[in-house]
């Protein structure tokens, strides 16, 4: 295998992982950012306007749009998704660099490009099996949403 074959599968690896991780990154702060400009602009409208779409349609509007992204963030855990992927991204820039500096397990192995496309595939492996049990299922969305019972009683 040539060095730079091995090498430029990792850096592929470790560039999709971190683009997924700033990808949730950004999806969180945005929904966090939701959340808190909502429940903040909410009241203030309601304590200084007497006009009906200013104190009552517009906050109302705003406390739904809250009540969705909190809805998001508890049923797609993107904070825990970024965690996750800025994890094995670090994991991989760790490897990548004990392979380019002949450090750690690169110092003495026969095969180094072997080592590291070895060790890379098994951190995506793994990310892919630390993943899954984050991924929303029909169940946590079942838990938050009210029976049918619930709703026809009004409780």
């Amino acid at each position: 295998m040539e060095k730079n074959k091995a090498l430029s599968h990792a850096e592929e690896i470790k560039n999709g992982i971190k683009a997924k991780a700033d990808k949730n990154k950004s999806w969180s702060t945005f929904f966090f950012a939701v959340i808190i400009l909502a429940t903040v602009i909410s009241p203030t409208l309601i304590l200084v306007s007497d006009n009906d779409i200013l104190s009552k349609y517009i906050p109302a509007g705003l406390s739904i749009l809250a009540a969705i992204a909190a809805y998001w963030i508890q049923i797609r855990k993107p904070n825990e998704r970024w965690v996750l992927y800025r994890t094995y991204q670090r994991e991989i820039e760790y490897e990548i660099s004990q392979y380019k500096f002949e450090t750690g397990k690169y110092n003495t192995a026969e095969d180094k490009d072997k080592l590291l496309a070895n060790s890379v595939n098994d951190k995506a492996l793994k990310l892919h099996y630390d993943w899954v049990p984050i991924v929303p299922k029909a169940t946590d969305v079942k838990s938050i949403l009210p029976s049918p019972k619930q709703l026809n009683d009004g409780n």
